[in-house]
């Protein structure tokens, strides 16, 4: 596991011991695994850390987590069913330019709740999406988008995959 830090931005003046863990695949074809840490801190109620899988490490996935943990600790909160506008591709050559906040799927239950000594922590999964799929998702709900893109089998390790829409 890799500690990594993002110091440009506003990141930490609101949250100054905020720090991004890269944890390296197990084996060939599993994903790369970023988690913020230090989000949870900046916020009394809604606490919770997010993470992002990756095929590739990219310093871009960790940016991507400060500017999630940023507007969560200036904007109210960030939680289950939000899309949020990256402004930029999620790496490199991708039309994925949005995250959907869910529940970790891949990991089940058991890894969305985590005890620290502040309190619970919910641990959510930050899914990029392309711009057609977050339309669709303001329209008709993401728990629509969720089940469409279960149904297609979406491999979300894939920069330049289809939209489901």
């Amino acid at each position: 596991m890799n500690d990594l830090q993002w110091d440009l931005g506003p990141i930490k003046e609101a949250i100054p011991d905020f720090h991004v863990c890269e944890v390296e695949r197990s084996a060939p074809g599993e994903p790369f695994v970023y988690v913020s840490a230090g989000a949870s801190s900046a916020a009394t109620q809604h606490r919770m850390e997010f993470f992002l899988m990756a095929g590739m490490p990219d310093p871009l996935h960790v940016e991507a987590l400060a500017l999630v943990a940023y507007f969560h600790a200036t904007s109210g909160g960030v939680d289950v069913g939000r899309v949020l506008d990256l402004g930029r591709p999620w790496c490199e050559g991708s039309a994925l330019q949005h995250f959907l906040v869910s529940v970790p799927y891949p990991y089940g239950p058991a890894f969305e709740y985590m005890d620290s000594p502040d309190g619970p922590v919910r641990l959510l999964w930050l899914l990029p999406i392309i711009q057609q799929e977050a339309e669709y998702a303001a329209r008709e709900g993401c728990e629509g988008l969720e089940d469409l893109l279960e149904q297609h089998e979406v491999d979300f390790l894939d920069p330049a995959r289809p939209s489901v829409v």
